[in-house]
């Protein structure tokens, strides 16, 4: 189209360039000669056959010849539509021509040429379509996931452990990265007996409060839950020496072979948390604690012991047995200086559990050494350990007490050589925790004699009286720890007839000091054990002659939380 319309706009400008010319040759022709008619003028400056031998006409010619050539070799370049609309024009151009020619009076008056056609205003040429935006490349499809997998454990142990600490809400100390090598591994993760790819503790620069968290990567395929276990067992909740957390905020947890050891005061189990909720597939693996919850019969089963879970702390009970004890002192101790009381650690304490803490432990001391004015407190708790107490019972065994044997002397002025006795067993002993247990292990019970323990003579409350400390036939009957002065009773006495130095020892204790009397034969021409449990308290003047006796009040802590048993 574009191409069309500028043939057309050429055509008609020759056809007025043509007119134009003709009028002015028509003017010159006048000019030169006056008689001359218009009209043979106009003839011969319009007709170039006629005017081919004259020279007035010899530019017209040449300028029409020029004319029709161009628009020849523009009809030769157009196509046959073109063509066609070219001849069209070319007839209107040249019967405008003839028109301007034939009238005398219009040649001699020459008319203003017509103007010029104007060409078409040249469509403006529309804007080259715009390449289309280019839009992004779409980001390749992820392969998706592999069932199973998680792909965060793919980053550094860096990484993983800043994944954590960014899903921790609580204030963080101010902490380093250490990594862990088998030359440590044994400080951080407590055994070097786990092997790992690589590992790395999170520590605080500065120890106000405990704070320990390790990360490692185990090799593919190992035992996970068995590393796990090694680790829960073997770290040690006190490596600060001076300070230390409860077993029940050492936890240690896995997802996929990335274990996680966390030990801190407070955030524990939310630093866990973090963890666990970082794993994207796969079913949720145990989180170990050091500290062992109740089964359904409320007991504790730990490393081959059993206990029975111990109640919450219970402040208002050992505030009873302070004023019990003060009590006591008023009424039949009063103005002596040589009374002390101690608590013995329940067995559950040995057992790390969720209920009785450590720190409830010295809460409970703390009680009783503000409500107790005139005793002494011996500490017996760092000379006793789980191994020192029977499996399958709550006692503790008589021959590992020579720690608190050792204590108690420090602090009342007496001396006891464990070289001095000599160890008998029996076999196989089960205690009363033993119906709880799964193949309760069948254990020894071992008693300590010496020319004391089988010499002294032991009156029981409405029993009788026997010589010796051990009651052998106890042992075949359903409660064999009996064989430890006949078992509890409200009162017994115990004279050796081979010490007389006139020193005197009066326990107001539990089962507990059953086994433990026998120890201090050689030290005391008389021995008085009195259980409150069985009797009350305001009787004591009829049953005793109080007159300045050592007094110890020894007491399991499963009796300082439940005092209102005693009389």
């Amino acid at each position: 189209m574009r191409r069309r319309e500028s043939r057309i706009h050429k055509a008609a400008r020759t056809a007025a360039f043509a007119l134009l010319l003709s009028v002015s040759l028509t003017a010159c022709q006048s000019g030169e000669s006056q008689d001359a008619p218009g009209t043979e003028q106009t003839t011969e400056a319009s007709d170039p056959e006629i005017t081919s031998g004259e020279n007035e006409t010899e530019p017209t010619a040449g300028t029409t010849e020029t004319v029709q050539e161009e628009e020849t070799s523009d009809e030769a370049q157009m196509t046959q539509p073109e063509e066609t609309t070219q001849e069209e024009t070319d007839s209107d151009e040249s019967e405008t021509v003839t028109e301007s020619s034939t009238d005398p009076a219009e040649t001699l008056e020459p008319t203003d040429a017509p103007e010029p056609t104007q060409a078409p205003a040249p469509t403006e040429t529309p804007a080259p379509t715009q390449a289309p935006e280019s839009t992004e490349a779409p980001a390749p499809t992820e392969a998706p996931e592999a069932e199973g997998e998680n792909q965060f454990l793919e980053g550094s142990l860096e990484e993983i452990m800043e994944a954590i600490y960014a899903n921790v809400t609580s204030d963080l100390p101010m902490i380093a990265n250490v990594e862990i090598t088998a030359e440590n591994a044994a400080y951080y993760l407590g055994t070097d007996e786990v092997e790992f790819e690589e590992a790395m503790a999170s520590e605080a620069m500065i120890i106000t409060t405990p704070y320990s968290v390790c990360l490692a990567r185990l090799p593919e395929g190992a035992d996970v839950e068995a590393a796990k276990e090694q680790i829960v067992q073997s770290v040690n909740p006190n490596k600060w020496i001076c300070v230390g957390v409860e077993p029940r905020n050492v936890l240690v947890g896995s997802i996929d072979n990335m274990v996680l050891l966390v030990m801190t005061s407070e955030m524990s189990q939310e630093i866990m948390d973090a963890f666990l909720s970082l794993q994207e597939a796969g079913e949720q693996a145990e989180v170990l604690s050091q500290a062992v919850s109740p089964d359904d019969n409320g007991m504790l089963l730990y490393q081959g012991h059993a206990a029975m879970a111990p109640e919450e702390y219970n402040e208002t009970s050992a505030i009873r047995l302070g004023e019990k004890i003060e009590s006591i002192y008023e009424t039949c101790l009063d103005g002596q200086t040589n009374v002390y009381y101690s608590v013995i650690p329940d067995k559950s304490f040995f057992i790390p559990n969720t209920i009785l803490t450590t720190e409830d432990y010295f809460m409970m001391i703390s009680t009783l050494q503000q409500t107790v004015e005139h005793a002494e407190y011996i500490p017996l708790i760092y000379e006793l350990s789980l191994s020192d107490y029977y499996q399958t019972d709550l006692h503790w065994r008589q021959e590992e007490l020579f720690g608190v044997v050792n204590v108690l002397g420090n602090a009342m002025g007496f001396e006891v050589e464990e070289s001095d006795f000599s160890l008998n067993t029996l076999s196989p002993y089960r205690g009363v925790y033993a119906s709880y247990m799964e193949n309760a292990p069948g254990e020894r019970m071992s008693y300590l004699v010496n020319r004391n323990t089988e010499n002294a003579e032991v009156s029981i409350y409405e029993a009788g009286t026997y010589t010796g400390v051990y009651l052998l036939d106890q042992w075949e009957t359903d409660v064999p720890y009996n064989l430890f002065l006949g078992g509890p009773n409200p009162l017994v006495e115990i004279t050796n007839p081979d010490v007389d130095n006139g020193k005197e020892l009066i326990i107001f204790g539990d089962s507990f000091m059953s086994s433990l009397a026998p120890l201090l034969t050689g030290v005391y021409e008389k021995i008085t054990l009195i259980d409150l449990r069985f009797v009350m308290s305001a009787y004591l003047p009829e049953l005793v002659e109080f007159n300045g006796q050592d007094v110890l009040f020894l007491y399991n802590t499963a009796v300082v939380n439940n005092s209102s048993m005693l009389k």
